[in-house]
């Protein structure tokens, strides 16, 4: 040990610890300027190269004492490591590894006695702590900042993929859609990890879609990890229903208490040509099971269409008096050739409501999307809501974000804007990077979607560039 530790290691060391904890560019070394350290009276203070600073946790064997911050240790850039450093594979094998470079420190005073290289690795030692200290501090005072406040109460919609087991003609071009490869799409520990830093940055709300979030392997897993790390978040999942049946007590158990299930018509031949498969019966008897339960908050969503605007009484008729809000959607235009031609506005919708009963609006209820109504229909009871996104743009009072299954982070549903957070992920980027790309995100979200309709809502149209269906970016 003596014969490989020349006077020079007090700089590798700074240089591993230093640069551990920094997401910038290596420049240069330098001999001067300032750290960032936690103290103990103030919180965070800067330190000027030189300047006293009293260690408290050094080895047992060691006394406490004042020491002084080298001159090479600076709060700038970064450092070249290969510039400085001779023996390159010692510090691959130490650079992030705060235990290893420990044992070594210890290894050193136990083989130089005499205190001659001590009192510098001392400082080394004391310093690497309380810059990851000061790193700690700084992530979460990043999460907590301002600039997330706007979000604080927002919903998360995770699409986890864009596989699915239906077809829907609104959802799907009609040539089909490429799924994406397995290694693009994020895996569950990835899920995991990212919706905990989103929650700890306020997020309250969090949906999982798709395409099918239940043909997901391992969907579950997720929401285990979700739930055993923030146990009061509110979890909801959009589902066809296809396979519901069969994850009710999963569900459950991790008290996903809110269901949106899609059912854009009552008739089983309708369902079957909107979707491609025969599965309207499945769709109904889960959603009864799903009531049957009396734990879940159940709604169900319609993508109403000129073609099926005659099947208005028999969702009514069905869904009177049942614990379930029925809500209809304004089909939205995916690209520029999306004629719009089977579009029905919500205005039109609402008068077609008030004439089949009374119909009263639940003023202050509204949801940042959703009006909400109750309707008294041949003397019988129904919880109807109305998301009305191209009539009625609710852009300004939206809070919400979506991560794509590849790990893109997208601030409207209708924006090309895509904000990639898998490759940060992926290559080992410290949190607070990952934060600052979110953070940036919501600084740059756009004041309102880019659908532009006639004034009669007879053509609309999407002018966003690059999205080629709704499966691909969630509903």
């Amino acid at each position: 040990m003596k014969r490989y530790l020349p006077t020079y290691k007090p700089v590798l060391f700074i240089l591993i610890f230093i640069t551990a904890a920094s997401c910038s560019t290596y420049t240069e070394l330098n001999t001067s300027g300032r750290i960032l350290l936690p103290d103990k009276n103030s919180g965070l203070k800067f330190y000027d190269s030189g300047s006293a600073v009293t260690t408290d946790s050094k080895p047992e064997s060691k006394k406490s004492m004042t020491i002084s911050i080298p001159r090479y240790l600076v709060n700038g850039n970064g450092f070249n490591p290969e510039s400085v450093i001779m023996r390159k594979g010692v510090y691959e094998t130490l650079k992030g590894n705060f235990i290893e470079a420990e044992i070594l420190f210890l290894q050193v005073l136990e083989n130089f006695p005499d205190g001659s290289v001590e009192n510098n690795l001392a400082v080394i030692y004391e310093l690497s702590k309380r810059q990851r200290e000061a790193h700690i501090l700084y992530t979460n005072a990043l999460i907590k900042s301002p600039d997330n406040l706007k979000f604080r109460s927002n919903l998360l919609s995770f699409i986890k993929h864009n596989k699915c087991n239906l077809r829907c003609r609104y959802c799907m071009p009609p040539e089909g859609v490429e799924f994406m490869p397995h290694d693009e799409v994020l895996r569950n520990e990835e899920f995991i990890n990212l919706i905990d830093l989103l929650i700890r940055m306020g997020i309250k709300k969090i949906r999982f879609t798709g395409g099918e979030p239940l043909v997901r392997k391992g969907f579950f897993d997720i929401i285990s990890g979700t739930v055993n790390k923030h146990p009061e978040t509110d979890l909801c999942v959009t589902t066809n229903g296809t396979l519901l049946e069969n994850y009710l007590p999963d569900l459950k158990k991790y008290n996903v208490k809110k269901l949106n299930i899609s059912l854009d018509t009552m008739s089983r031949e309708r369902f079957h040509s909107l979707t491609g498969v025969d599965h309207f019966n499945t769709v109904v008897n889960n959603i009864e099971k799903a009531l049957s339960y009396g734990f879940f908050n159940v709604k169900v969503n319609g993508v109403l269409l000129r073609s099926t605007l005659d099947e208005i009484d028999d969702f009514l008729d069905y869904f009177a008096d049942k614990d379930a809000t029925l809500r209809f959607i304004e089909r939205m235009p995916v690209t520029d050739e999306d004629e719009f031609n089977e579009f029905i506005p919500s205005d039109e919708l609402i008068r077609v409501l008030s004439e089949k009963g009374e119909l009263t609006r639940k003023n202050g209820d509204d949801t940042d999307v959703s009006l909400r109504y109750d309707l008294r229909y041949k003397n019988r009871n129904i919880k109807i809501g109305i998301i009305p996104p191209v009539t009625h743009k609710f852009c300004s009072a939206c809070t919400r974000l979506r991560i794509t299954a590849d790990g893109s982070l997208k601030t409207c549903l209708h924006s090309e804007k895509l904000y990639n957070l898998k490759d940060l992920i992926r290559s080992g980027a410290d949190e607070s990077a990952i934060v600052q790309q979110i953070v940036s995100a919501i600084k740059e979200k756009g004041e309102g979607h880019n659908i532009k309709c006639t004034a009669d809502h007879t053509g609309c149209r999407s002018i966003t560039a690059g999205i080629k269906s709704m499966s691909s970016i969630g509903g």
